[in-house]
């Protein structure tokens, strides 16, 4: 609508202006929004969209990060980020960690 200052970034009238989708998923409750807690409460999201706009192949999305967590976690349950990993999390369209180095005890049979 107009010329603004928004944090000492000068936006011109007409500029496109992105707001990642990965900013609305962030819970509020104060924890540590990195840690993976599977008895932290649902929130609403926008991973899918919403409205006319909710992604197709969600409930298929869906299907699949469930069915690779309970393989993995069946076949390799005690692993961990390789030590002295820094994670570096890309925000765009999708939230990407590139590069994610795991390890776990060889199984013995």
């Amino acid at each position: 609508m107009r010329d603004v200052e928004l944090g000492g970034v000068a936006l011109k009238r007409g500029d496109l202006v992105v707001v990642p989708t990965p900013l609305g998923n962030f819970p509020q409750d104060g924890e540590d929004w990195l840690a993976v807690d599977f008895h932290r409460p649902r929130i609403a999201h926008a991973t899918f969209g919403a409205g006319p706009h909710f992604c197709l192949g969600a409930m298929l999305a869906r299907a699949e990060i469930r069915i690779f967590l309970e393989e993995w976690l069946s076949r390799i349950p005690h692993f961990a980020i390789a030590e002295g990993t820094v994670l570096k999390v890309q925000v765009g369209a999708a939230a990407i960690i590139r590069r994610l180095p795991l390890v776990w005890p060889i199984a013995t049979q």
